[in-house]
């Protein structure tokens, strides 16, 4: 499939571009997940599908003038219904290339996978295959949100592990 890439830089987001990612994060990461963590953001890609949005991506980055960036890859989500065609990768990869553009240069990029009670782990392979190496499992480390987790259905029990990559130039 073709598919369209839109970035989103903070905080033109477009209202139905936002309407419709809040019903995709939602669905995937819990209700409530979109609009507890939108005011950090500081950017965000959607997917296209002709015009509708079928994945979310985001980003927010810690800068200070005398100390180096760091980034943070934050939820990326994509229908269910297109789920295995490589487009949490693609904007996985968009997202990385923004941090590491120089006007951005994170020197640390950091990002937490959701790992459900059943094991599965929907990003750490993208993450893994992308450079990112795992660096500690965080128990409890969602229990709590605000939001309701879609695989828990109530407070959620899942594991969040940390991956970090280095951005050496």
């Amino acid at each position: 499939m073709n598919y369209n890439y839109l970035e989103l830089p903070n905080p033109k987001f477009g209202l139905n571009h936002i309407h419709e990612a809040t019903r995709i994060v939602d669905n995937a990461l819990g209700v409530g997940y979109f609009q507890e963590h939108l005011s950090e953001i500081e950017c965000a890609w959607v997917c296209l599908d002709n015009n509708s949005v079928v994945a979310w991506a985001a980003v927010t980055t810690d800068r200070h003038p005398t100390a180096p960036s760091i980034g943070c890859l934050k939820c990326v989500a994509v229908d269910p219904l297109y789920r295995g065609q490589g487009i949490a990768r693609k904007l996985t990869e968009l997202r990385l290339d923004y941090l590491t553009r120089d006007e951005a240069h994170c020197f640390l990029i950091a990002s937490h996978a959701w790992v459900r009670p059943d094991g599965y782990c929907p990003s750490c392979g993208i993450l893994e295959s992308l450079g990112f190496k795992p660096h500690r499992e965080l128990e409890g480390y969602y229990a709590n949100a605000k939001y309701k987790c879609p695989s828990c259905k109530g407070k959620c029990k899942c594991v969040a592990r940390q991956y970090i990559k280095t951005n050496q130039r």
